[in-house]
């Protein structure tokens, strides 16, 4: 009896959109496939690099690794998402002043929670924004936002997803 041991390190969001279709797929293609999961959180790259253990690592890369061959398996667009009631979402579209102004929650992975795609790009463009609770895990964001007065800037994909569960709306930015 062949069995092998898919050690994989993945974040948050990636868990919610991919595992699912993934687990299903190797319960009938591949049934004595073991996975381990590890979250990408928690891993920084030098420890992903190091660890010989982690066969996949997917997650949100700003620039190709040079030390790892890399593909893209999922693009998106940027939306914002929050509760059905807050106001910035009475109307099809969020204006940059509201958007910037609104109160926020962020997800970030690594060790500095400005070095999250939203504020670099941001930065790059020469604005900002105050973030009221910066959080490692943008599921868990994710359900903070029913019943308050946050917005949370995240991927339509995931979005999507989350809204048909949960009493959020999301518009595109």
């Amino acid at each position: 009896k062949a069995e092998l041991t898919l050690t994989l390190a993945i974040a948050d969001f990636a868990e919610y959109l991919l595992l699912p279709s993934l687990t299903h797929y190797l319960q009938k293609a591949a049934p004595k496939i073991k996975l381990v999961v590890q979250s990408l959180s928690l891993l920084d790259e030098l420890s992903i690099k190091e660890n010989h253990k982690i066969d996949l690592a997917i997650g949100c890369c700003y620039e190709k690794p040079a030390h790892h061959d890399s593909e893209v398996i999922l693009t998106d667009h940027a939306v914002c998402i929050g509760c059905q009631k807050n106001p910035i979402f009475k109307k099809q579209t969020i204006s940059e002043k509201a958007y910037l102004n609104a109160e926020h929650i962020a997800a970030y992975y690594g060790n500095n929670p400005k070095d999250n795609i939203t504020d670099v790009f941001l930065k790059q463009n020469g604005k900002s924004r105050e973030v009221d609770l910066w959080l490692p895990s943008i599921i868990t964001s994710m359900h903070l936002l029913a019943d308050s007065p946050y917005i949370l800037s995240a991927t339509e994909k995931l979005a999507k997803k989350f809204c048909e569960h949960n009493p959020l709306s999301y518009r595109k930015l």
